[in-house]
This record gives C-alpha cells, sequence and structure tokens, in this order.
C-alpha cells in the first residue's frame, strides 16, 4: 500500500489527512494530531501514533511509568515510549503497530485511532491525579 492508498482510507474515514515535513501522514482526532506511516519497502506494515507532552515535574514520574505499563496492560495494542524528559516535562509517544491491508485498515482505522485517544486521555489524567491505577472491570 502506498501514502495515498493510506491518505483514502483515512479520507474514507472522515479524517481529512495531509502528509507533513517528516513525510508523515497526519490527521486530527478528539486529543489532537495523529501520525501515520506506511513504509514504502514494506507496504503491509502500518503506524498509527500520537505524542502526548506532559508538564509534571520529576515526582510524577513513577505514577507516569505505571501510566504507562497501565495502559499496555489494558489496551493490549498500546505501545508507550518515554522520548525525551526535560524542565518541560515528558514527551510520551503512544504508538499501534500492524500488518494490514486495504481492506483490512479500512475496517480498524478508527478503532486504532480511538484507542490511542483513549491512552492518552488515562495517562494524562493519571499524572494530574498522582493516584494509583487499577484496571477496570469488565
Amino acid at each position: 500500500m502506498t501514502t495515498a492508498q493510506f491518505q483514502q482510507i483515512l479520507l474514507a474515514q472522515g479524517y481529512n489527512a495531509r502528509i507533513d515535513d517528516d513525510g508523515d501522514i497526519v490527521f486530527e482526532a478528539r486529543n489532537g494530531p495523529v501520525y501515520a506511516t506506511v513504509l514504502e519497502q514494506d507496504p503491509a506494515f502500518v503506524t498509527f501514533f500520537l505524542d502526548v507532552q506532559i508538564h509534571a515535574d520529576e515526582g510524577s514520574q513513577t505514577v507516569l511509568l505505571q501510566g504507562c505499563n497501565f495502559i499496555q496492560y489494558v489496551l493490549k495494542g498500546v505501545k508507550c515510549l518515554l522520548l525525551r524528559q526535560d524542565e518541560e516535562g515528558y514527551l510520551i509517544r503512544m504508538t499501534i503497530e500492524c500488518f494490514a491491508d486495504a481492506d483490512l485498515l479500512s475496517r480498524c482505522t478508527t478503532r486504532s485511532v480511538d484507542s490511542l485517544c483513549e491512552a492518552a486521555t488515562i495517562l494524562v489524567d493519571a499524572v494530574e491525579r498522582a493516584a494509583p491505577l487499577l484496571p477496570h472491570a469488565n
């Protein structure tokens, strides 16, 4: 699949996707920009990601890391990565990676984006509350 084909899938799902300066596909979701990449050398591999800037001091690091672990436990397909920690706080990248053809992507794109947005909300809420995270009862 090409980047242009994936843009068409996003458009069909209601996302106004464009190519950014890095060559990533970018579109707006409920938490802000979400990015996606398609590797031309492996066109079946797609990555969705978003970055979350959390303004917190070093004392919040344990809660932040617990939140990342919790998200990976509950939302299974979401990975969390600490990209940067500095005086501005923490920059976390959340990703969903998958092998998918156009048919599968047309069915799972919205779910992937919703999962990323939910993960960002859970993490920000946890750090703001600085409360321990407990798994949701189903």
